[in-house]
C-alpha cells in the first residue's frame, strides 16, 4: 500500500498520518483514506487542467509565431 500511495504522490507525512490511525486502530481507517484520497484527487484534477490549459497557450503562441513569420516574410519580399 505504501509503495502505491508514493507512486500515486502521497508525501511521507500523509503516509504517516495514515499509518498512524492505522496502528491505534489495527486497520486503515477507512473515512481516513478516502478523505485523503479525494484531498489528492481534487490537486490531481486541477494540475491536469492547468497543463491543459498551458497545451493550448503553447499551441496558440507557436500559431502567432508562425502567422507573425509569414506575415513578416511576406512583407520583405522583393515587390516587382
Amino acid at each position: 500500500m505504501i509503495q502505491l500511495a508514493k507512486r500515486l504522490g502521497f508525501s511521507l507525512a500523509e503516509l504517516k498520518a495514515i499509518a498512524k490511525a492505522k496502528t491505534e486502530k489495527g486497520v486503515v481507517p477507512m473515512d481516513l483514506l478516502v478523505q485523503e484520497i479525494e484531498k489528492k484527487r481534487t490537486v490531481l484534477l486541477a494540475q491536469q487542467k492547468t497543463i491543459k490549459e498551458k497545451l493550448k497557450g503553447l499551441t496558440e503562441l507557436e500559431q502567432s509565431v508562425a502567422h507573425y513569420n509569414a506575415c513578416l516574410l511576406e512583407s520583405l519580399e522583393p515587390t516587382d
